[in-house]
């Protein structure tokens, strides 16, 4: 989310937000809605989309954003294991036959890829507000999830601050994916008892450069709760197991970067986010690793008011 971008005084920013024209406005919500009935949804919310610099009380700034995410350990395998688990199922179904307990264990594996780390794209909308000096709140929605967050700036001087955001993001259930369109291993799944949590802590820092640049960088720590405990279904399985345990505790480790380029109204935002995921669930007893990096540009459009 763009922040007060230069170093103006109180009054004249604030003065300024509530002169915004009218035109503009109209045109810059209809355009964020715009895009977010345009685009998909997503797995998780990643970005940051807001520098260190927090908005003046009562100024609002909402922000339309697209972003993709790329896991780097699965997105080669998870599409060959989806693949391949479709057809045995498939097969399966057809026969009669019941599937093996290794059958089972990788078509679990590759339903969790699917759910939980498949690249996508996805559409963020992102709203903020100033509250008081040095602090501001956050609100983003992405199809699949709400996010909160409260920023706090801590230290500013001659153009430059630094602040600690924290959130906590809402999953409503399973992403609408791409690969869940195209195969059918979801039809063989009830996921119903799917729940997620994010939990997100975001240290921050940047610099301003007058009214239309501001760069910033920060480390980004996120812990997802995920509750997800998949049945099998239309299939017969040897184990007479018919679900696996998979919940546990995802860990986000990484750094993000970015830039917000404009003036006073508008501005175009620019940001890359690179994290390191850590993730080692039990699947029928058997851990399986799904640690990797996980690489998420983003770019968007923030009007501020």
């Amino acid at each position: 989310m763009v922040d007060n971008l230069g170093a103006i005084s109180t009054a004249s920013r604030g003065d300024r937000a509530h002169t915004t024209p009218l035109g503009l406005r109209r045109g810059g919500l209809g355009l964020v809605l715009l895009m977010a009935w345009a685009l998909s949804g997503c797995v998780t919310s990643v970005t940051s989309l807001q520098t260190a610099r927090t908005l003046d009380p009562g100024q609002v700034q909402v922000t339309g954003a697209m972003t993709a995410s790329v896991t780097t350990s699965t997105i080669g395998q998870a599409i060959e294991a989806i693949d391949a688990s479709s057809n045995r199922l498939d097969s399966a179904s057809a026969a009669g036959e019941p599937i093996t307990e290794q059958e089972q264990q990788e078509a679990l594996e590759a339903l969790l890829g699917l759910l939980l780390f498949q690249p996508g794209v996805a559409t963020e909308i992102i709203g903020r507000v100033g509250v008081v000096d040095d602090f501001d709140l956050g609100l983003r929605y992405t199809g699949q999830l709400v996010k909160g967050d409260g920023k706090f700036r801590f230290w500013h001087r001659d153009g430059q601050s630094a602040a600690l955001s924290l959130g906590y993001a809402y999953h409503f259930g399973p992403s609408s994916t791409v690969l869940g369109s195209v195969f059918d291993l979801l039809d063989y799944f009830d996921v119903g008892s799917f729940k997620r949590h994010d939990l997100d802590a975001n240290l921050l820092w940047g610099v301003d450069y007058g009214e239309w640049l501001s760069v910033y960088a920060g480390a980004r720590y996120i812990i997802s709760l995920v509750q997800l405990d998949p049945e099998f279904q239309k299939v017969l399985t040897e184990t007479s197991v018919p679900s696996s345990d998979a919940d546990g505790i995802i860990h986000h480790l990484g750094a993000t970067t970015g830039l917000f380029i404009g003036y006073r109204w508008v501005f175009v935002n620019l940001e890359m986010n690179v994290l390191q995921v850590f993730w080692e669930p039990k699947i029928l007893g058997v851990k399986r690793d799904f640690s990797g990096t996980l690489i998420s540009p983003a770019a968007g459009l923030t009007f501020r008011y």
